[in-house]
């Protein structure tokens, strides 16, 4: 409904003669339409070219390892509570451990720390 008032609403500020309602309505449905059958060849095309060890990684983040209460989703999930310079370097070192981790590349964290801090 939302669309067809705003195309209503365009084809009024744009002084365009309206259509009948139902020709309208069909031309909304049919550009809905388009617009799923393209949204769904893009997650098709997507999913053909992923990892196809994503979901097994996936459902490893939601378990617990012994004695731990939190999954491993849930500490990746919560952000460091702190800002001084060691908490920016442990925060450094979970991103580049999280790029390790889902092969998404490393972190040049020697250009990032200053000497002396350590990970």
């Amino acid at each position: 409904m939302a669309l067809f008032n705003q195309a209503v609403g365009r084809l009024r500020r744009h002084r365009t003669l309206l259509p009948g309602v139902f020709v309208l309505a069909r031309q909304v449905s049919e550009a809905r339409a388009v617009a799923d059958m393209r949204l769904h060849a893009t997650v098709a095309g997507a999913e053909r070219r992923a990892d196809p060890a994503l979901p097994r990684d996936l459902v490893e983040t939601l378990k617990t390892s012994d004695g731990s209460r939190l999954s491993k989703l849930e500490r990746l999930r919560r952000p460091p509570t702190r800002t001084t310079g060691a908490a920016f370097a442990r925060a450094l070192g979970r991103v580049d451990g999280i790029g390790a981790s889902y092969r998404l590349g490393r972190l040049k964290l020697s250009q990032i720390l200053r000497t002396g801090w350590s990970l």
